[in-house]
């Protein structure tokens, strides 16, 4: 997790998910990401923090 600027100068929390690469993702593995990744994006906002959540998927 890294807290800075976005693009247009607002504060910003960047979180980045590692997960192995895989070149034809199952429809559930595409969901699980998509829900792993608003969770986290729906915790940090019921934090209340200053900055906006922007959570990353990345390839290892």
């Amino acid at each position: 997790m890294k807290f800075s600027p976005d693009s247009t100068g607002m504060p910003a929390v960047w979180v980045y998910l590692h997960f192995e690469d895989d070149y034809d993702p199952s429809d559930a593995k595409i969901n699980r990401l998509r829900k792993v990744s608003s969770a986290i994006s729906q915790k940090l906002l019921a934090m209340e923090l200053d900055s906006w959540p922007y959570v990353k998927l990345v390839t290892d």
